[in-house]
């Protein structure tokens, strides 16, 4: 089945990845690579108003969370973004083939409890593959580094996260189990982010 069209808006936030090409790795150490994501990250939100809200970089893809301003779509944001990425790495790594396997994958969240599981869903991405004991300790994220600037969603779709920082970690670190993880992932590839009708894990049929 063709996937849908991405609905383009600014009144949710996108859960958005990309993977490099061939699943290679970033052809430069991680933190060259983290150096420049974070940059870029910065500049397109001073450039196009877009909100970081969770940033990941794992060895060959990332995630990301983010809601766009009304004055620039995700598509001109995400050209933009993945362009000066693929100019800037292949520069440092002296390489001429793409940087990336594809175009970036968006999915959009329209709902607390979503943006609630998707949140933790893409913090624990490290821990899941045995780079990381907590998500706060995985370097190369928004968690555990500050240099990017991050803001929350503005609409309430965030409501349902802890803001007390403990609190916040105690949820993110709180493991999520494979089938939990596997019907995550099967939302993701959506374009728009969904539960399936039935047979959710009961674990994220409510945020508790």
């Amino acid at each position: 089945m063709p996937r849908k069209k991405l609905i383009y808006t600014h009144e949710y936030p996108y859960h958005i990845t990309a993977r490099s090409n061939n699943r290679e790795w970033f052809y430069l150490p991680k933190h060259e690579c983290w150096d420049v994501f974070s940059d870029l990250l910065t500049k397109i939100s001073i450039r196009f108003h877009f909100q970081i809200h969770a940033f990941v970089l794992m060895d060959n893809h990332y995630h990301m969370i983010g809601t766009t301003s009304k004055h620039a779509p995700l598509s001109m944001v995400m050209e933009w973004f993945q362009r000066s990425a693929n100019r800037i790495i292949n520069d440092k790594a002296g390489r001429t083939n793409h940087l990336f396997g594809g175009p970036y994958k968006a999915s959009l969240i329209t709902s607390e409890v979503y943006y609630y599981h998707v949140l933790r869903y893409v913090y624990q991405n490290p821990l899941v593959v045995g780079l990381s004991r907590s998500c706060e300790e995985y370097s190369f994220s928004t968690l555990g580094n500050n240099s990017v600037p991050l803001s929350t969603p503005l609409t309430g779709i965030a409501a349902l996260v802890p803001l007390d920082r403990t609190e916040l970690l105690e949820y993110l670190n709180a493991q999520l189990k494979q089938d939990e993880l596997n019907t995550i992932r099967k939302a993701i590839k959506r374009t728009k982010f969904q539960f399936p009708k039935k047979d959710v894990p009961t674990g994220l049929q409510t945020h508790n």
